[in-house]
């Protein structure tokens, strides 16, 4: 028997898949201040949703004089359910503009479904008034569909180890490519050569290999494959950068057994010649010694577009004992910045001088640049924290001098530190799951233009190879990811592309058998796509910012005049020239609030650099700002400012403190969900009134993770506001995190809130909410209350409410058995009634209109949420299990648990991810249909009210 789960995400219930629209939108601006369309409705709407994007300006939204929200200057492509807000007959659609610095444009689609099932996109063009067209929208790097590169709960984060103790590498078949390029394996490593870790071809067309415990293997290529192979060095151990220049071969050079002596803690960059021209490598010497103390170490290396050599290591690897520091120095260390963190360290030649370039690495792997000169890394998560609200995933990293990525090693500390802050650099791209190794621009390649303009990024743990396509947005990019092949088990550790034009790659690490690939485009190399007008515009002003920042990083006079420049990389510089600058105090900031921009910059550079008598005037001053007039880029540092100054000092004066506690208290909860999440833990810390309510009010109405586990932890140990009912609410939600999903510290994380949260009782009401805290599953208790054979009445459609929706006075203590009745709450939670199955419907008004909840109660299935739908996995022996993927436990477990039969928390079957041939989900609601037809339509509207209401 199935029952009823009633869909809780909002994006799900109202827009039904992503659809493709049947042309591209173009990039548009107007010449005065707006640009319109009207759209005629003729039939009845089901969902309607509005994306766009905006490219060096700023839009809002309007939809017949009611405003629909705003797209920011070089914010993310952004998604608006207008549902509500368009109407039958004609609709007008109004865009606001205000220009900025740059090629100022705007790209939007208008998706619409109808009831009957027909869809319509409206897209941006030439026809709109007020607008001229520069162009279609180049999909590879604007997510307008929503599909962008994920990793799923069945992907097997285990899978490296199936190349363990293998005699032969993956098969060619075992890899998925993109159309028109094949696969080749050049060589399995053989028994004795150890597992592969780097490679680099040297001026030749050979490939110097790295082995995992020590030395270099060099591969000579013919046309059947490997030709010769020879050992050119023997004792350097764990080499994972090796590089060709200025004559030479660097390596950089690692230790494998840590703990042996204070001498394997050591190893460095080594330069390795051929003094006398036989070949060989007969000159060994050690350029820079840095001592590591664990795995995240030193890792690859480049050469930059100034001749000098970029090195990258993780956060467990020490600077050199002389260096030059580029980076940011905060005086009285702000909590976490004396603890290790990755960087990045540049040298000469001959490794005489050293110069750390910037930090806050976590355990990046690769590097490389690109042909404007910029230089990325692939840095890897802290798998420990995911699922906590302060995990920070893999990310694709644009690097520049003189940065702070605010990564620092306090993986599993408590409390948690959170990694991501406005004062850091702009994030590139999130990657989510992965195990980053080897990065490389494919610009050597003889590959179709957009594959040879991709950087290429390696995922060891899932053994995935991702194209990321860049475009250049002021001095950064804008990016979009899209799987180039993947592999079961393909353990990628590093890649180059070889005289030929073609990619080649290598596989292996923590002993794993290793192989040589070759990956060629055997498709027609199709001419070089002609770039659209805001292409041409955007690569010029792109070229010109980039130019800019350089010149800003090492002025603090110019500096000063771009605090308020709208592009996020020349405003980050120039904070930080202002910020390392001797002159900075607070008599050079004349006026508060005129430009907001350049004020908070500003303050935030006095809060990471003037002294305690400076410090403690910052909140004063930042009350002068006016918080309505910031976007959402300066909310967030106008909290990130304080949160500073509360860091660094500990404490403000009264007056002070008290008059920013009061207009932040007032501004929450913000329309935006990110400033939410920084001023809700700003709030909890300095004590505001109403933050207790207001927050439990965000807490019930999201189903996100992320976000109910951010509020739970920021709620714990507060001291006041709280009231019994409050309390039980707080109660309810930590229940839900029974199924939250995430690293191997999730369960101790969720241990400790509630620890605290008990602590900061009362002790006389301890005991009482740690009963409920531990209250089993009330599904036997339930299952009693559910009336048993209820008399079938009639087959109730959607049609037949048509006049009675929003006329009908309810009953609620009616509504409250039907519910029970109904079986709702056998799979829910309403108020304090029922159970965590399914979605919890506490705040379901807030989200949903009565004609959409009704509707998915009548017809489940026409839209299913993805994380309630049923799954059938078929085996490799052919058997098949279907169920709800049960989301309790560590990602990175290797098997699937299914929960088979919500009724019995015990019909729970697990399933190894690694004989998984098949998987298909399901089309059909684990909800029956015909739920409400033993109900009258009295009391099913009745029912509808009381779920309205919260179960009050």
């Amino acid at each position: 028997m199935r029952f009823l789960i009633i869909l809780c995400c909002a994006a799900s219930l109202l827009f039904v898949g992503n659809l493709a629209p049947a042309a591209q939108p173009h990039w548009i601006w107007s010449s005065g201040n707006r640009m319109e369309k009207t759209v005629r409705i003729d039939r009845e709407i089901e969902s309607a949703r509005l994306i766009g994007v905006v490219d060096h300006g700023g839009v809002k939204l309007r939809i017949n004089d009611t405003s629909v929200g705003a797209l920011s200057a070089y914010g993310p492509v952004a998604s608006f359910d207008i549902t509500s807000q368009l109407r039958p007959g004609a609709n007008r659609l109004t865009f606001a503009t205000e220009a900025l610095a740059g090629p100022s444009a705007m790209a939007a689609n208008l998706e619409i479904t109808f009831r009957d099932g027909n869809t319509r996109s409206i897209i941006t063009d030439g026809s709109w008034s007020h607008a001229r067209s520069f162009g279609e929208v180049d999909q590879r790097f604007w997510d307008f569909r929503g599909d962008r590169e994920t990793v799923d709960v069945f992907e097997n984060y285990e899978q490296w180890r199936q190349a363990k103790g293998k005699e032969a590498s993956t098969a060619t078949s075992a890899f998925q490519l993109q159309p028109g390029f094949e696969i080749d394996l050049i060589r399995s490593a053989a028994k004795g050569e150890d597992s592969w870790i780097s490679m680099e071809f040297d001026p030749q067309g050979r490939i110097i290999v790295a082995r995992e415990k020590s030395g270099l293997i060099r591969l000579s290529l013919g046309s059947s494959g490997v030709e010769n192979i020879e050992v050119i060095n023997k004792d350097l151990p764990e080499i994972r950068g090796v590089l060709f220049a200025h004559g030479c071969l660097y390596v950089n050079s690692n230790t494998h057994n840590v703990r042996k002596s204070p001498r394997d803690r050591t190893g460095g960059l080594y330069r390795i010649r051929d003094t006398n021209g036989d070949d060989q490598f007969d000159e060994i010497k050690l350029l820079g010694e840095r001592t590591a103390t664990g795995g995240h170490g030193r890792n690859d290396m480049t050469l930059g577009p100034d001749g000098k050599i970029y090195l990258i290591g993780g956060d467990s690897v020490a600077t050199p004992k002389e260096f030059i520091d580029l980076t940011p120095s905060i005086p009285n260390t702000l909590p976490g910045d004396d603890l290790s963190h990755g960087h990045v360290i540049r040298t000469d030649k001959d490794g005489k001088e050293w110069e750390l370039v910037c930090k806050g690495l976590r355990n990046p792997y690769g590097i490389h640049f690109n042909p404007d000169g910029e230089m990325f890394t692939f840095d890897a998560d802290a798998e420990h924290d995911m699922g906590a609200p302060w995990y920070r995933p893999t990310r694709l990293r644009q690097l520049v001098e003189g940065a702070d990525y605010g990564w620092r090693r306090v993986t599993g500390r408590w409390p948690p530190y959170y990694p991501d802050h406005a004062d850091e650099p702009p994030l590139t791209l999130d990657i989510g799951k992965s195990s980053p190794t080897a990065v490389k621009f494919g610009t050597k390649s003889k590959f179709p233009q957009q594959w040879r303009e991709a950087l290429y990024i390696l995922d060891w743990t899932y053994g995935r190879i991702l194209a990321v396509h860049m475009t250049p947005r002021g001095a950064g990019y804008q990016c979009r990811t899209e799987r180039f092949l993947q592999g079961k088990p393909a353990n990628v550790t590093d890649l180059d592309f070889g005289p030929d034009g073609a990619m080649y790659f290598v596989t292996g690490g923590r002993g794993t058998q290793s192989g040589l690939y070759r990956v060629r485009h055997t498709g027609n190399l199709m001419a070089d796509t002609k770039p659209t007008a805001q292409m041409k515009r955007r690569t010029r002003f792109a070229a010109e910012n980039r130019k800019l920042r350089n010149r800003v990083l090492h002025s603090p006079g110019m500096a000063n005049k771009q605090l308020s420049n709208p592009d996020p990389w020349i405003r980050y510089t120039a904070r930080s020239s202002v910020e390392k600058s001797s002159t900075i105090n607070v008599a050079q900031l004349k006026s508060i609030g005129t430009k907001p921009a350049a004020d908070l910059a500003y303050l935030t550079a006095l809060a990471r650099r003037a002294a305690t008598p400076i410090l403690i005037t910052i909140p004063d001053r930042l009350n002068q700002v006016d918080w309505n007039r910031l976007n959402r880029t300066q909310k967030l540092e106008l909290i990130r400012t304080l949160e500073l100054v509360l860091l660094r000092i500990g404490d403000v004066p009264a007056m002070g403190l008290d008059a920013a506690r009061a207009q932040l208290a007032a501004a929450y909860p913000d329309e935006s969900r990110e400033v939410n999440f920084s001023l809700g833990s700003l709030l909890a810390q300095i004590d505001a009134p109403g933050f207790v309510p207001k927050t439990l009010n965000l807490l019930s109405a999201t189903d996100r993770q992320r976000d109910v586990f951010h509020y739970l932890f920021q709620l714990r140990d507060q001291q006041h506001g709280w009231t019994d009912s409050l309390r039980q609410r707080y109660v309810l939600a930590f229940r839900r995190t029974k199924e939250f999903r995430g690293g191997a510290g999730l369960p101790r994380f969720l241990k400790q809130i509630k620890a605290d949260f008990i602590a900061a009782l009362p002790v006389n009401e301890r005991a009482k909410y740690q009963a409920l805290l531990d209250q089993p599953d009330p599904l036997q208790q339930l299952l009693a209350t559910v009336p048993k054979n209820r008399k079938f009445l009639r087959e109730w459609k959607i049609g037949n409410f048509s006049n009675e929706l929003n006329s009908h006075q309810p009953d609620l203590a009616r509504g409250q058995r039907m519910y029970t009745a109904a079986s709702c709450i056998l799979c829910h939670q309403l108020g304090t009634e029922g159970r965590f199955f399914g979605p919890d419907l506490t705040s379901v008004s807030a989200r949903f209109n009565r004609r959409d909840l009704l509707t998915s109660i009548l017809d489940p299935s026409k839209v299913i949420s993805e994380k309630y739908r049923s799954v059938t996995l078929t085996t490799q022996d052919g058997e098949e299990h279907t169920g709800r993927v049960l989301l309790a436990g560590d990602y990175r477990r290797s098997a699937v648990a299914l929960s088979t039969n919500p009724l019995d928390p015990k019909a729970i079957v697990q399933i190894e991810k690694s004989i998984i041939e098949k998987r298909r989900f399901s089309t059909v609601s684990s909800m029956p249909e015909g739920l409400l037809n033993s109900l009258t339509k009295s009391e099913i509207l009745d029912l509808l009210a009381y779920i309205e209401s919260g179960g009050k």
